[in-house]
């Protein structure tokens, strides 16, 4: 019996609590003519704009290490 009440209270749990935050991506165009390719994930209310760090890097390589953020703020990374 109790096995079954902790099984019923975690399917009640609604799933997006369970999932990780979604991400919204895609690439912009300045005003030049460059085009940005942009990642944001969280819904937040602060925003923290990341830059990946240098020539070489991508934002696959920090991301792992930011992704935690993402429950309590609004991450956009851009590349």
């Amino acid at each position: 019996m109790r096995r079954l009440l902790v099984l019923l209270l975690i399917l009640s749990i609604p799933a997006t609590t369970l999932a990780a935050p979604s991400a919204r991506e895609g690439l912009m165009k300045t005003p030049d003519g460059i085009r940005l390719f942009y990642k944001v994930v969280g819904r937040g209310p602060m925003k923290l704009v990341v830059v990946h760090g240098g020539p070489g890097n991508s934002l696959s390589s920090i991301e792992p290490d930011l992704s935690l953020l993402a429950a309590k703020y609004t991450v956009i990374y851009y590349d």
